[in-house]
């Protein structure tokens, strides 16, 4: 049997039920994956004008809303062994374009 707890944002709106963090746990509770999530908030913003009489006197740019964008999520595993638990960690990070889809994926490996 193995057991699952996982950690969610609840910070406010725009990040509420993100995740932030889940273990998966043997039966005697022994962590063997923990994966861990990272986010940046990036504004969304829309243009208002006031127009009189045909003239646009003024642009702005305001935030309308916050894109939280998975920035890196990094999972490591452990493997039960007779000497030390030896693990290894798989990172992945991502970059966005300015409509706000992943433009790059990458991801590397670490053992130790």
């Amino acid at each position: 049997l193995q057991k699952t707890v996982t950690l969610y944002d609840t910070t406010d709106y725009a990040h509420r039920g993100l995740m932030l963090e889940k273990e998966v746990l043997d039966e005697s509770g022994f962590v063997y994956r923990r994966t861990e999530r990272s986010y940046d908030s990036v504004p969304v913003y829309y243009a208002t004008k006031h127009v009189g009489r045909g003239t646009v006197y003024e642009q702005n740019l305001q935030v309308g809303s916050v894109f939280p964008q998975l920035t890196e999520e990094r999972t490591t595993q452990w493997e039960k062994t007779s000497g030390p638990y030896e693990g290894s960690t798989i990172t992945k990070t991502y970059t966005y374009d300015e409509y706000g889809l992943v433009r790059t994926m990458r991801e590397s490996t670490e053992s130790g």
